[in-house]
């Protein structure tokens, strides 16, 4: 564990890329999801269907589909996440006038950017915040 955060301190990833590198990872999940989701739907009656090899080698070619469909340019979702996310990240920041302290593309930056401000709360004491 002390070498992985040794080696962040000495080669700094870079915020952008690795957001950017996430979303190519989601998306590669989703395609993935998606072609095993078209070939289970393929009807396999015949002599040489079905069975134990051709549910393995189904999953394997959606896996290798997906992975190509992705290392092509994919379908635009990891370029759209990560402007999204980064969109949502700058509005954080203009709001709060204030740097991002967390790297962009990080579970604390995304939070922190997404969080609802507690606004409109009940004055009363009721601690459970319903008004009477």
């Amino acid at each position: 564990m002390l070498s992985a955060a040794s080696t962040l301190l000495k080669h700094p990833v870079d915020p952008k890329a690795a957001l950017l590198a996430q979303a190519k990872n989601l998306e590669g999940v989703f395609l993935n999801t998606l072609t095993s989701t078209m070939f289970s739907s393929l009807k396999t009656d015949g002599a040489f269907g079905g069975g134990f090899g051709e549910k393995t080698w189904r999953s394997m070619q959606s896996e290798q589909l997906a992975d190509d469909i992705s290392k092509s340019g994919g379908i635009g979702l990891a370029d759209s996440i990560t402007r999204s996310l980064l969109d949502v990240q700058e509005a954080a920041q203009r709001a709060t006038g204030s740097s991002l302290t967390t790297p962009p593309g990080s579970a604390a930056a995304l939070a922190a950017a997404t969080a609802v401000p507690l606004t409109n709360q009940p004055n009363n004491e009721n601690s459970q915040g319903v008004d009477p």
